[in-house]
């Protein structure tokens, strides 16, 4: 332990005092006698052989302080901070009252998450977020300090994919700086893991490169009425339906649709289908409130949205061929609904351009106890603790909301029980009629309406009521929406 932590005194009184007052203060008679000992920590588990001596890296003695330092110190400030090797200091309690500087890494967390009950994934002020949560549990077990614990932009906070109210993760990343060794905690894990609810895990922590960001080192690929063209009838119907009593109950009516099993032909159509959204589109006509030229538009196929299923289920179920998602990549505009939130799960992201990164400057070092190695981003070795935590805490509840408010059944229905013109584009030529085209500020006849009950992943409530998608919203908005 630097001799410079022994030596200053723990009240804040002044380096010169008084031997008498020093020797009076019980807490350094028991730093003398090794009751309490920081350099212990030193033992505790830290990826990637981080030492303690590393906190006062860089500092002088007291007495020894030239003019600049001395005035930083009496400013206030945090002290030297070391930014090579991606350390910053942070400062942490001891005893109550002085403060010892721990640093800070730059790391990845592995987090997995139920989504009910939380308004999306990342912070906001006065809500119940994913990341919020998760912070406040960093905050109480000390892998953030108090000094940062007022706003995680401090701490260089960024997630990997930000999620919609509700919706659950199996796997996630957040970059953060965070004090990685901590007094008296062996397990930081574990100990987070005890601070935060069980819908939210972390699965394990991470030393990365200096330059890492869960978000801009994501990878961009994750390989995995009318009748004037109208939403076409089957010609001949299912023989699943044939015998069906019109006049049954809604529930005999909802336990049949729920005895149905797609069949082969159908499926594979599908697929067809899902895979025309593969690859480098403009994507338009799949978000919300942006135009054409939009260059934001044009992006890599890198996960499929609610407004992709949606128009996959509905071109299967009006046998409209799969070339109409290539007719909607083109200019004009049409409304897309959005299936159902319920179900939406994000598996992991995929960090390959990083760990390509990593294993490369990996082989450059004599082995994996150099302080510069680096372990890859990967989710593999937590899998059957990950496919554990989906069963408990994500399908059971998908399943129970499903079977409790048939909320697929009723999606269904919204669609079919539509009259106006908006979703002719549903035909089986595969071709979007000149009249449904959206232009700007032209009001529509009976526009088609989506409602915020589709939008909950958890039970309903009162506030669950229509919202029209063409309400005005401000870039801020839409990008939240977007996600």
């Amino acid at each position: 332990m630097s001799s410079e932590l022994i030596k200053r005194p723990l009240d804040g009184t002044d380096a010169g005092a008084a031997p008498d007052d020093e020797s009076s203060d019980p807490r350094l008679k028991r730093l003398r006698m090794g009751e309490v000992d920081v350099e212990s920590s030193s033992s505790l588990h830290e990826p990637d052989a981080f030492k303690v001596g590393d906190v006062q890296k860089g500092k002088k003695k007291r007495g020894n302080v030239g003019p600049r330092e001395s005035r930083r110190d009496r400013r206030g400030t945090r002290g030297t901070r070391n930014t090579e090797d991606g350390v910053t200091s942070d400062t942490t309690p001891v005893n109550g009252d002085k403060r010892l500087r721990l640093p800070k890494r730059n790391c990845a967390l592995l987090i997995g998450f139920c989504g009910t009950g939380c308004n999306g994934m990342q912070i906001q002020p006065n809500v119940r977020t994913i990341e919020g949560v998760l912070f406040e549990a960093m905050v109480k077990v000390g892998a953030v300090s108090q000094d940062n614990a007022d706003d995680p932009v401090k701490v260089g906070l960024a997630r990997a994919a930000r999620t919609d109210a509700g919706v659950h993760a199996a796997g996630n990343i957040v970059s953060i700086k965070m004090i990685t060794i901590i007094p008296g905690v062996r397990d930081i894990v574990a100990r987070i893991n005890e601070e935060l609810p069980p819908e939210i895990r972390l699965w394990s922590f991470q030393r990365t490169q200096n330059s890492f960001n869960a978000h801009t080192g994501l990878a961009q690929i994750v390989k995995t009425g009318n009748q004037e063209l109208g939403c076409e009838t089957s010609e001949v119907i299912h023989s699943f339906w044939k015998d069906v009593d019109l006049s049954e109950s809604s529930q005999a009516d909802l336990e049949r649709k729920r005895k149905w099993r797609i069949e082969r032909e159908i499926l594979d159509r599908f697929k067809a289908i899902m895979s025309m959204y593969l690859g480098s589109h403009n994507f338009h006509n799949f978000t919300i409130g942006k135009e054409f030229s939009d260059r934001s538009n044009y992006r890599h196929m890198k996960r499929i949205e609610r407004k992709m299923v949606c128009v996959a289920v509905l071109a299967c179920r009006t046998n409209t061929p799969p070339d109409i998602i290539d007719t909607m990549y083109g200019p004009s505009k049409v409304i897309v609904p959005k299936a159902p939130a319920l179900g939406l799960l994000l598996e992991r992201p995929l960090f390959e351009s990083y760990n390509r990164k990593v294993k490369e400057a990996n082989e450059k070092l004599s082995s994996s106890a150099d302080p510069a190695y680096r372990s890859i981003i990967d989710f593999d070795p937590h899998q059957d603790m990950i496919e554990q935590f989906k069963q408990d805490q994500i399908y059971s509840r998908m399943r129970a909301q499903e079977g409790k408010e048939a909320t697929f059944d009723a999606w269904i229905r919204s669609i079919d029980t539509y009259s106006g013109r908006d979703l002719l584009y549903l035909n089986q030529k595969g071709v979007i009629p000149p009249s449904i085209v959206l232009n700007k500020g032209e009001r529509r006849p009976n526009p088609f309406r989506e409602k915020k009950r589709f939008d909950a992943t958890g039970p309903l409530t009162l506030d669950n009521i229509e919202d029209d998608e063409d309400e005005n919203m401000d870039a801020s908005k839409l990008s939240e929406m977007e996600g």
